[in-house]
């Protein structure tokens, strides 16, 4: 249960993600700034200078995020961002409200904070740190006063326009960046189906190829008379390698061609259409380095050792792309290092099932190891940004997780995490 909830807060943080930093920079403002408007305002009304202090320094780190996501304090930050943003917004204008009598202006003004929260979380993390930050408010407050005195007071055209300026001023700000991102996001993957589209063209044609050569293959064996034993075994030898050549074209394109409806389904966030069946990793992984096109010596730089193989439940096509992304990524890095070399290993730790891709290359700078998993991010010159996001979305589908662990100049690890129970459909 415990495990299932953090799992969920962390994947709606990544959701998030694009507005945090821009609701701590807000928040960290506002709290002080109204504080000062308050005092010059003509209305009396109760202040908490330090509560304002408080929930603005609980925004700083929020705006320093990137830089908190390169240290030990990462696996804090999802849970950290939901505590924040209960006590800045239910939380604190529950208090507030209730301190100045369930004034309209304050009243007006919780309804702006409950907006600002739709605009930044997910419903269910709405609704759990709505409920929790007016539970919160109310006790705060019964445990510092004797007794709610209702207060409506008098609305003033200034205090409206102040709250509902406020109230436009930032709940734009956060749309304009949602849409902005959203629409970067929106094109990029009509980019992605449209390559893939046209990618089945030539696929088609190479399918078309193979097959043609195939038949004429056998044609010709119908065809060619044996002259001399040597030459005769010179043109099977030659038959045999086009015909391996002519299957192979064909295994290859419709490989890829499943592979590009695979992507097309990550691209409608939908798996659910996807054939599934028991997988032994070992023969995914001897599958992924069959179909390698290695270049040179790479073969050699690359070392699998299998501990103890595990049987999954998941779609081989699927974990044969995961397992190729990562391989084609160590074997890029290390060749641009100039150095290094790839462990794979296959192995079971307590009760989970583990496969790492290790790479001895260059490693990857701390600023940019939080950001690996997001879609279109790539610190590759040739890289589209989808490989490993993609991958992170087929192994939590298998209700696996991936991690990354680097020590710049030195290594790289990727490690794959599966429940024992997978297989358990």
């Amino acid at each position: 249960m415990f495990i299932t909830l953090k799992s969920y807060i962390a994947n709606r943080f990544e959701d998030s993600y694009g507005q945090i930093r821009l609701f701590g920079l807000v928040m960290f403002i506002n709290y002080p700034l109204f504080h000062i408007l308050l005092m010059f305002g003509t209305d009396p009304v109760y202040q908490n200078l330090g509560l304002r202090l408080f929930a603005s320094t609980l925004c700083l780190p929020l705006i320093l995020i990137d830089k908190l996501s390169t240290t030990r304090f990462k696996r804090f930050i999802p849970i950290y961002w939901q505590f924040t943003v209960m006590i800045c917004l239910p939380f604190f204008f529950t208090f507030m409200t209730l301190k100045n009598g369930v004034s309209t202006i304050w009243l007006m003004n919780s309804m702006s904070a409950i907006f600002f929260m739709l605009l930044v979380m997910d419903i269910l993390s709405f609704l759990g740190n709505l409920i929790t930050g007016i539970c919160l408010g109310f006790t705060f407050f019964y445990l510092t006063s004797d007794t709610i005195v209702l207060n409506p007071g008098v609305v003033s055209i200034p205090g409206v326009l102040s709250t509902f300026g406020a109230a436009l001023i930032i709940g734009g700000l956060f749309s304009y960046n949602k849409t902005k991102r959203e629409e970067h996001k929106r094109k990029s993957l009509e980019a992605i189906g449209t390559i893939a589209h046209e990618m089945r063209t030539p696929l088609l044609n190479i399918t078309l190829c193979g097959n043609l050569m195939d038949r004429s293959i056998k044609n010709l064996e119908k065809m060619t008379p044996p002259d001399k034993e040597t030459e005769r075994d010179t043109l099977d030898k030659d038959i045999n390698l086009l015909k391996e050549i002519s299957k192979n074209l064909v295994e290859m394109a419709r490989g890829t061609n499943n592979v590009i409806s695979l992507l097309l389904s990550n691209l409608k966030q939908d798996f659910s259409t996807i054939k599934t069946e028991p997988l032994s990793i070992k023969k995914v992984l001897d599958e992924t380095i069959k179909s390698y096109a290695f270049k040179g010596n790479d073969f050699d730089k690359v070392n699998v050792e299998i501990v103890k193989d595990f049987t999954i439940f998941g779609n081989q096509k699927l974990l044969v792309h995961v397992f190729f992304n990562l391989l084609r990524n160590s074997l890029y890095f290390i060749h641009a290092a100039g150095k290094g070399e790839v462990f794979i290993t296959v192995k079971t730790k307590g009760p989970h099932n583990v496969v790492i891709f290790r790479d001895t290359g260059p490693g990857i700078k701390n600023s940019d190891l939080h950001k690996l998993f997001k879609p279109f991010f790539t610190n590759s010159p040739n890289g589209t940004g989808i490989g490993l996001s993609f991958c992170k979305k087929v192994i939590e589908n298998l209700k696996g997780t991936i991690k990354v662990d680097s020590a710049f100049g030195k290594h790289t690890t990727f490690i794959i995490t599966f429940p024992q129970d997978n297989t358990d459909r």
